[in-house]
């Protein structure tokens, strides 16, 4: 199994080397650009956050803390005194934590967050995360989605091939359980990633655009003339 650093790596240079053409097409902008680039390098190690002893884990759970410190100050901290600010600040690091061990005790290590139905899970969920909250339009928000899939994908894949000893010709005991299209022993899991599946596809705004552009052959001919000196 890759470690933490080579998952981040893998993830780093695979989406820039595919976020590269599509900037030099002027299809999206260098910030657009960088906000692909960052979901796909997040998508690189989210696989992992299963792990209870994993860095993945302490990055996006550190995160989630902030983001619900920044959300209670945003919506009650106004005109708050020093001591209440303070208690909003611990009521948000205690959800977090508290969140974190629940999701310790129903998870397991290379359980459904290793797989395809995770991936689709994670790029829905982006989709309707920027295009929600950051606003940015249809397409930019199907493209951060796909390029967190394809981050989660890449995580897969790496896994998979650290399961196979080229030395002596043999596959590990991991081998098969990193890349698979759900968790098939535990199909309560894989339906309670499915069931918000469905509800963020119903929530994600129209692909007909997206569609209409990656769906032309033009598309590409563009992406490989831009990516040639």
């Amino acid at each position: 199994m890759a470690n933490f650093k080579q998952h981040l790596t893998a993830g780093f240079i695979g989406n820039g080397v595919l976020v590269a053409p599509i900037v030099a097409t002027g299809y999206i902008t260098t910030s657009q650009a960088t906000l692909l680039w960052f979901c796909g390098s997040i998508g690189s190690i989210i696989p992992d956050v299963d792990s209870d002893t994993g860095t993945a884990q302490d990055i996006l759970f550190t995160a989630l803390a902030f983001l619900i410190i920044y959300t209670l100050i945003e919506n009650f901290g106004l005109n708050r005194s020093g001591l209440e600010i303070i208690g909003l600040i611990l009521a948000g690091y205690g959800t977090g934590f508290f969140l974190r061990n629940i999701f310790q005790k129903y998870t397991v290590h290379r359980g459904i967050f290793h797989s395809v139905l995770a991936a689709i899970f994670f790029g829905l969920l982006t989709v309707v995360i920027t295009w929600y909250i950051h606003q940015v339009p249809p397409m930019i928000a199907w493209l951060s989605g796909t390029f967190m899939m394809i981050g989660v994908f890449i995580h897969l894949i790496l896994d998979e091939i650290y399961s196979v000893d080229f030395m002596n010709a043999e596959l590990k005991r991991s081998f098969g359980t990193a890349f698979k299209l759900f968790t098939y022993k535990d199909w309560k899991s894989s339906l309670a990633m499915l069931v918000p599946c469905l509800i963020l596809w119903w929530l994600a705004p129209s692909l007909n655009g997206f569609i209409r552009l990656w769906g032309d052959s033009y598309t590409y001919t563009q992406l490989l003339h831009h990516f040639l000196p």
